[in-house]
């Protein structure tokens, strides 16, 4: 029974993701934002609402901090497994030759952030203001300053002559837009707030461990709408849009545990976390560094469909995910 609920509150994730990013896409055009800026900013917020959800509800709920900084980090891998993804979906060639420099920035900046969570949670560094840890703040006004950094690249500083995207005929009109998509929004809060109940109950059940459950099966089912916007996007030709999503997502998802700091009411969340989750915090560094590698060496001859930089990925992230469920069975 428990999986079944699991398997329906899944199902609803990825339907109301979908049809997100579908209005998501009809509101980037209604604005004229740039590719850059929708994918690291709208698409990567709104895609990231499941982790969003499921972060608040494993602290305010579920009591479960555990749950929401491994969905956090783990969401992390999984965007990165699916850049190698959506380079097989793109054709020959490394999807990753087809990008602009600037997502070297953005992925930069999920490093930095990643890092101080890592060294937050080893050596056991917790300033409490509050109902708040100090990181966290620091962490809020990092992604801030980032983002800041991001959006004065894309409108000041990056090339023009962006590849021109097919846009959607079917534009909704007026303010059904927003009210499908404040819908959908709804959707994908109710559906986090119970498959974050169920998880819980699983690894109850299963004996698993929350650092397990959190990094790969919630991190797997919240990042169901990065692939269903990603897919599209490749198909229309958006690169800069498709990956900007998954980069700018994980450095969203980065800030969210700081978001659930605020509803954890036991302290620093960072502070009262498994060790475990370094493991999947630098997992996630060290594939986002061969991201980086990619992005500047930009090799002329790969094998098969994809590069070696995305073989890589796939590699480390089935490694990691067989060392994290031996670290947290029980």
């Amino acid at each position: 029974m428990i999986w079944a609920q699991f398997a329906i509150a899944t199902a609803i994730i990825v339907c109301a993701g979908y049809k997100l990013s579908h209005y998501g896409n009809q509101i980037a055009q209604r604005t004229g934002l740039g590719q850059t800026f929708i994918g690291i900013i709208l698409f990567s917020t709104i895609t990231s609402l499941p982790e969003l959800t499921v972060c608040i509800t494993a602290t305010s709920v579920v009591g479960a901090p555990d749950l929401a900084v491994g969905n956090a980090f783990g969401s992390n891998l999984f965007n990165l497994l699916l850049i190698a993804a959506l380079d097989m979906v793109q054709g020959k060639g490394t999807i990753l030759d087809r990008l602009s420099p600037g997502h070297v920035l953005a992925a930069s900046i999920g490093i930095l952030l990643a890092g101080l969570a890592i060294l937050c949670i080893g050596l056991g560094l917790s300033f409490n203001l509050g109902f708040i840890g100090l990181e966290s703040i620091i962490l809020i006004l990092l992604y801030v300053l980032g983002i800041r950094i991001l959006y004065r690249h894309e409108t000041l500083g990056s090339p023009k002559g962006t590849p021109e995207v097919r846009k959607s005929a079917d534009i909704e009109r007026g303010k059904s837009l927003y009210v499908f998509f404040a819908i959908g929004a709804l959707a994908i809060v109710g559906a986090g707030i119970w498959i974050s109940v169920t998880a819980n109950a699983i690894a109850q059940a299963t004996g698993w461990g929350l650092s397990f459950i959190g990094s790969f099966m919630l991190a797997v089912v919240t990042s169901l709408p990065e692939l269903a916007v990603g897919i599209p996007l490749v198909r229309m030709g958006a690169f800069d849009m498709a990956i900007g999503n998954l980069l700018g997502s994980n450095i969203f998802n980065i800030t969210i545990i700081s978001v659930a700091d605020i509803f954890f009411t036991q302290g620093a969340i960072l502070a009262n976390v498994s060790p475990n989750h370094i493991l999947t915090a630098v997992l996630g560094i060290v594939m986002t560094n061969i991201v980086i590698m990619d992005l500047i060496y930009r090799a002329k001859k790969v094998p098969w469909r994809v590069g070696w930089g995305s073989i890589s990925i796939i590699i480390l992230y089935f490694l990691g995910s067989i060392a994290l469920f031996k670290l947290g069975v029980r």
